[in-house]
């Protein structure tokens, strides 16, 4: 799953940072940076993140708590989680899915991690042709 979703990182389109309610950044701005991947692993509850990955507006790494392990992805923007999400999820797999971030685990490993980050349950499509 790691290596889809560092795959994937060219579907993500670089995005700025939010203001007042949108996701899109005037023209000519810089892409904003992604979501802080190290503190999303403080809040699961992780001590080290391995397999870290850096690509465009796109940070990934995973970690293994005693409730299982993540493969965790922050964005730059919600559009580039978004572009991601519509290209990992056709793989099947869970997904919790917050701002400018997704945690890819199983349905049980994910419900704790909800209560501590936030964020929505999707399930991928499990008959991927």
């Amino acid at each position: 799953m790691a290596a889809l979703a560092l795959g994937l990182a060219a579907a993500c389109s670089p995005g700025g940072a939010e203001e007042s309610g949108k996701d899109t950044p005037p023209a000519g701005a810089p892409a904003a940076a992604p979501a802080d991947l190290d503190g999303l692993a403080a809040k699961i509850g992780c001590q080290a993140i391995t397999g870290r990955r850096n690509v465009q507006d796109l940070r990934q790494g995973t970690c293994r708590t005693p409730q299982g392990r993540f493969t965790m992805v922050t964005f730059g923007s919600d559009q580039g989680r978004d572009a991601w999400l519509k290209e990992a999820t056709k793989w099947g797999g869970a997904y919790l899915v917050g701002s400018r971030f997704a945690v890819v685990g199983t349905p049980t490993t994910l419900a704790p991690v909800k209560v501590k980050v936030g964020g929505d349950l999707r399930m991928g499509d499990s008959h991927h042709n």
